[in-house]
């Protein structure tokens, strides 16, 4: 009656995906050939031998579960699909349920530290006096308006007011697939209202109404001022702290609010040519690739008409964390 209904279970065999159908056989006819052997009714030869075959078609199904994982890289690699890629790297190295930052790590003193709140510990204060201004460049705007004073002009373009559009701009150009902050909002909760062509939903009223409260306001409320930072390893010893780079896990809603600033710098700077055209840093379409061909195409140049080059590399330590907010 049970099985009339659809009550029972319809679990498959552990070995489902893994094993042929061949293979399965082979490794219950095993198991009975066992037993039969351990009460009497089978000879040793005759189980040995089906142990010997279900091993054989075993090595025979990894070797070709093998050649299918790699396809499946090389079709990740080839399509283009870095997300999907690192993901498999992930799986087959076992580094799917671990993470870096879960090793020991050197105390000040150099010593090694394995308890999980000693490392909490040593991580937060290591962040906290990262962020401490010790050069003074950031205790107060005053001290950079008597140094010199800048004439600045003023641009009505600063104080038009955010509008839809921008909002839509905004959202569209925010990446998905990446680790929400403190909020835990994931991008693609407000890409569901990107195609609106008005704020119609109850989500896009929302969404308008705490852009420009905080627009407005020049205020960002602290459960939306508040980053999770992760440590990311650049080189050498992960043991070392100094060794790594922090990643802010802000929430997507500041995300939005600061593309939305960003656009409008990048408008002016289109619009009245305040930065030179030597920065390249943050600017649309002057990416690492285009600057590192046309370093590339200049030296090749001169290399083709005999002139030497020489090039300087200049790796600040720390350096985002250190810019003077005050000064900005």
């Amino acid at each position: 009656m049970c099985e009339e209904n659809g009550y029972l279970s319809s679990q498959k065999s552990k070995y489902c995906g893994l094993f042929s159908e061949k293979t399965i056989k082979l490794i219950e006819k095993r198991r009975k050939l066992f037993l039969g052997y351990q009460n009497g009714k089978c000879d040793l030869e005759s189980y040995t031998a089906a142990k010997r075959d279900a091993l054989d078609s075993r090595r025979e199904d990894y070797k070709k579960k093998s050649i299918r994982e790699t396809k499946k890289a090389c079709k990740f690699y080839l399509e283009n699909n870095p997300r999907y890629l690192w993901r498999w790297l992930k799986y087959q190295t076992r580094r799917f349920n671990s993470s870096i930052i879960d090793g020991p790590i050197f105390d000040s003193h150099r010593n090694i530290v394995t308890d999980k709140l000693e490392k909490e510990k040593i991580w937060a204060d290591y962040f906290e006096d990262m962020a401490k201004d010790v050069s003074g460049n950031s205790r107060g705007s005053e001290k950079w308006r008597k140094i010199e004073q800048i004439q600045i002009k003023y641009y009505e373009e600063c104080d038009r007011n955010i509008t839809w559009v921008d909002i839509q701009r905004a959202i569209k150009a925010t990446p998905n697939n990446k680790s929400p902050g403190i909020d835990g909002i994931p991008s693609e909760l407000w890409k569901l209202v990107q195609e609106e062509k008005t704020p119609e939903s109850h989500l896009s009223k929302l969404l308008v109404e705490l852009i420009l409260k905080m627009w407005n306001s020049a205020h960002i409320p602290k459960i939306f001022n508040t980053s999770i930072i992760v440590p990311i390893p650049k080189k050498g010893d992960l043991r070392d702290t100094n060794n790594y780079r922090g990643i802010s896990l802000i929430p997507t809603l500041v995300k939005i609010l600061a593309k939305i600033v960003a656009q409008k710098l990048n408008e002016l700077d289109s619009k009245y040519n305040l930065l030179v055209k030597e920065q390249a840093g943050f600017r649309s379409r002057e990416e690492c690739v285009s600057q590192a061909t046309v370093l590339y195409e200049v030296v090749r140049r001169r290399k083709i008409k005999g002139i030497p080059t020489w090039i300087g590399f200049i790796d600040f330590a720390k350096a985002y964390d250190r810019v003077p907010h005050e000064t900005l």
